[in-house]
């Protein structure tokens, strides 16, 4: 645009067929007239030839206007050549545009400026197919990532980043790559708890079991065999061998026992010996104790538990449960945390890990608490009803590798999570949709929201978003 508006023309030198290159004087009254990219293009060619025809012939033209280096040789009165297609060792300043001195242009030059210009036409063709092609893009997806543009960019996917099974009840985690989804939980998952003497059930909220902490169950051999070891203790000075059971004996040939499961009382289980009561004894400290767990589904009945301080209505009263406190999953987010820790280190507390609240499916790609929100989603193959939010309890405020006990995080989740009937929230029970045969949930699959919970969305914007 410069180029144009500042260059003119003598009608001699600009001639058709002309053999001598394009001379522009800057200076000069005569109307100056718009130049367009193939006229400058056709004169720089000319220029060119009509350059490479003097130094072929060694003629010296006192004055010429290209090419002329000595000393003495009479300021010309035309300007030859834009700064925009001379050779620079750096980018030509605005004084530099003003300047009327003669540059000399090599041979190289045009094509330069011609490739110059196919770059710049070939890179605003490049644009306006890419912003026609992303606008297309845009209107298709506009009804699936309506909540994304409201928090003002594409929200990243949402998938699953850790996958826990708890075989024991109030025992360590099992951390998998993949896990098999039943109606009342992962394949494995609290299958067996912990009970006194008097049949009455063994947590960490009591300080005289947090050793059950300690405790670290795996299940293997294809679901057949639980495996249980424990670490030397202060108390214990060494760590005791570990423990195998047969679960397919214990259904067979283990003695059906009644015993309290959560808030059931009453609840058949098997018990799994005497080898496993000595030992978890051992582990543990707990005096008496016997090891239980489910047996065959027509001795195990039980149903999920409903929260009545949390209001939340459950979609399916009669969907079945493992020995867990209330629903067969709970799912926790990664963004969740992060922001509780970054609340925590506000307050000067030490950040808390995820295993404070023994989640089983732990997602990444929600925004912070955004998981308060859902009503349906489908992870990987399976579909799920989001159901009651997750009133947390004494158990996070134990730290897991030393058991020590302190008012965090349930001090500061009161600060912003606590509900009106006492509920401090973290993660979200679920429930599978009925009709799905036993899929598997690996780790990396994703998680798509089906459907949302209008008013505890209303919640979270108003709280968070």
């Amino acid at each position: 645009g410069r180029t144009a508006a500042h260059c003119a023309a003598r009608p001699n030198r600009n001639a058709p067929g002309s053999d001598r290159p394009l001379v522009v004087d800057r200076s000069s009254p005569t109307p100056r007239r718009t130049i367009t990219v193939p006229s400058i293009i056709h004169e720089l060619e000319k220029a060119s030839a009509a350059e490479q025809r003097l130094a072929a012939s060694g003629e010296e033209q006192p004055g010429r206007v290209l090419g002329s280096t000595r000393d003495n040789a009479p300021r010309p009165t035309r300007l030859v050549v834009h700064p925009l297609v001379s050779r620079q060792p750096r980018p030509p300043s605005l004084k530099e545009f003003g300047d009327t001195r003669p540059r000399k242009m090599s041979p190289a030059d045009p094509g330069l400026f011609q490739a110059a210009v196919a770059f710049a036409v070939v890179a605003a063709t490049a644009v306006v197919l890419y912003r026609k092609k992303k606008g297309t893009a845009s209107s298709s997806s506009s009804s699936s990532s309506s909540s994304s543009s409201s928090s003002g960019g594409t929200a990243p996917p949402t998938v699953v980043a850790e996958l826990n099974v708890y075989p024991v009840k109030s025992c360590a985690e099992m951390r998998v790559e993949r896990a098999t989804a039943t109606r009342r939980g992962f394949e494995g998952d609290r299958t067996a708890q912990v009970v006194d003497e008097d049949g009455t059930l063994c947590t960490p909220r009591d300080r005289a079991n947090e050793k059950l902490f300690r405790v670290r169950p795996e299940i293997i051999d294809g679901g057949k065999i639980l495996r249980l070891t424990s670490p030397p203790g202060e108390d214990n000075g060494s760590s005791s061998p570990p423990l195998v059971i047969n679960l397919r004996d214990v259904v067979e040939k283990g003695k059906v026992v009644t015993a309290e499961a959560m808030d059931t009382p009453g609840v058949k289980l098997r018990d799994y010996g005497d080898d496993a009561a000595r030992w978890m004894e051992s582990a543990t400290g707990i005096p008496g104790c016997r090891v239980t767990g489910i047996g065959g589904d027509d001795e195990y009945v039980r149903t999920v538990a409903v929260n009545p301080d949390q209001g939340d209505a459950v979609s399916e009263r009669d969907a079945p449960v493992s020995l867990a406190d209330e629903a067969p999953y709970l799912l926790t987010s990664s963004s969740s945390l992060d922001d509780l820790n970054r609340r925590l280190a506000m307050r000067g507390k030490s950040a808390v890990d995820m295993r404070r609240f023994r989640p089983n499916i732990v997602v990444t790609g929600l925004a912070p608490w955004e998981e308060d929100s859902l009503k349906r989603v489908r992870v990987g193959p399976v579909e799920f009803h989001v159901w009651q939010r997750c009133g947390r309890c004494a158990m996070t405020t134990i730290d897991r590798d030393g058991l020590g006990r302190g008012p965090e995080p349930l001090a500061t989740l009161s600060t912003f999570r606590e509900r009106a009937r006492g509920q401090r929230n973290f993660g979200m029970h679920l429930i599978p949709v009925a009709g799905q045969n036993d899929l598997e949930i690996e780790v990396g699959d994703e998680m798509a929201v089906v459907e949302y919970d209008e008013e505890r969305r209303a919640e979270w914007r108003e709280k968070f978003s």
